[in-house]
């Protein structure tokens, strides 16, 4: 039984059904059912995201000292620092990095220029499943004086290069923990 692969099992389940929704509202929105689908949809992209930067996180943990921690936070920002930083302790050179997680990287700025709490310097990683924060706050698309408007085809052709970017991240290092582990019970 292996944490990480728990966790990706979860996260490709979100990843399916955010894709699914997405496809949905592409192929026919005369019924404008983006209007509903969209807050599943953003839960679902955000939620398979934080699955997926855990379970690389689980990973360079166990490559590193064997140890995880079990991050309980859903600041998928915090827990992309922290892959980061374990991936260039676990690596000899980084180069080509920055680059291979740009699409993650600007997708996560751009989400937390809308969900940072100025107040409280919390994300409000809840938006997609309440109106308002946890102190009572409304989010951002509930002051907005005009509509947030998501564009569903972009939006799809980017979550498709973040997913494939966390996907072989994750492989990659499942592979280098396989590898660990048969040398070990060898």
């Amino acid at each position: 039984d292996n944490v990480a692969d728990d966790l990706i099992v979860l996260a490709t389940s979100f990843e399916d059904a955010a894709k699914q929704m997405m496809k949905s509202v592409l192929a026919d929105n005369k019924l404008k059912q983006a209007d509903a689908l969209i807050f599943p949809i953003m839960h679902a992209v955000d939620q398979s995201i934080e699955l997926y930067l855990k379970a690389i996180i689980y990973e360079l943990e166990q490559l590193g000292t064997g140890i995880s921690n079990n991050y309980t936070t859903h600041d998928i920002q915090s827990l992309f620092n922290t892959m980061m930083s374990l991936i260039k302790k676990q690596e000899a050179t980084t180069k080509g990095l920055q680059a291979y997680v740009a699409p993650l990287k600007e997708y996560i700025d751009e989400l937390y220029s809308y969900i940072a709490n100025n107040n409280t310097r919390k994300p409000q990683m809840d938006f997609a499943r309440y109106p308002f924060d946890t102190d009572g706050n409304p989010h951002f698309y509930v002051c907005a004086t005009d509509n947030v408007v998501v564009d569903v085809e972009n939006f799809l052709d980017r979550y498709s290069e973040i997913m494939d970017c966390l996907e072989s991240i994750y492989c990659m290092y499942d592979a280098k923990l396989e590898a660990q582990n048969e040398k070990w019970d060898n």
